[in-house]
């Protein structure tokens, strides 16, 4: 199956008071960290091959999950000294990721099977492949992504500002690396 890397290394200023303790994938949810639903998640998918990018107290993840055993997983960890961004990040991870990778956000969920996702994925022969949604449903979440008719993306503009924007980039995307 394929390998998951999770973005986990923000600082979660948006969630302060609560981050200033722990990392925002730490942060409880009914009682236990939100990254570990997430990572729960994929391996009742069958995905156990995990990569976290860490970064802003790294240390508390490190220590609550280890090498994931004890979640039926194995985790290996990129840890950034100073933030790097997405692209950044997975560049200093670049020995860790497989030919293949699943990149998921640390800090949002969305309930789909992965699976059909990587089937996608390896039948349109992309270098990457992102899941997008239309917002016909006012989220309130800006549209970010310009999809075209044939399903590429032509433009990703995190400020929402441009009018042909018309999905939402979903926090859930393949790359061969």
């Amino acid at each position: 199956m394929i390998q998951a890397v999770i973005l986990a290394g923000g600082l979660g200023t948006r969630l302060r008071p609560l981050t200033e303790t722990v990392p925002k994938p730490m942060v409880p949810i009914a009682g236990r960290p939100y990254l570990e639903y997430q990572i729960e998640y994929l391996h009742d998918q069958g995905i156990t091959n995990i990569v976290l990018l860490t970064g802003y107290k790294a240390e508390y993840i490190e220590h609550h999950f280890g090498e994931g055993e004890s979640f039926g997983v194995h985790i290996q960890y990129s840890k950034e000294e100073i933030p790097l961004g997405t692209g950044g990040a997975l560049r200093h991870a670049l020995g860790l990721l497989d030919g293949k990778f699943l990149l998921l956000y640390g800090d949002s969920f969305q309930p789909m099977r992965y699976v059909d996702c990587v089937t996608s994925f390896g039948k349109i022969g992309a270098d990457a492949c992102v899941v997008a949604y239309d917002n016909a449903e006012n989220t309130d979440v800006k549209n970010n992504v310009y999809v075209d008719e044939r399903g590429v993306v032509i433009l990703y503009d995190k400020t929402g500002v441009d009018p042909r924007l018309n999905m939402v980039e979903a926090g859930v995307s393949l790359y061969k690396k």
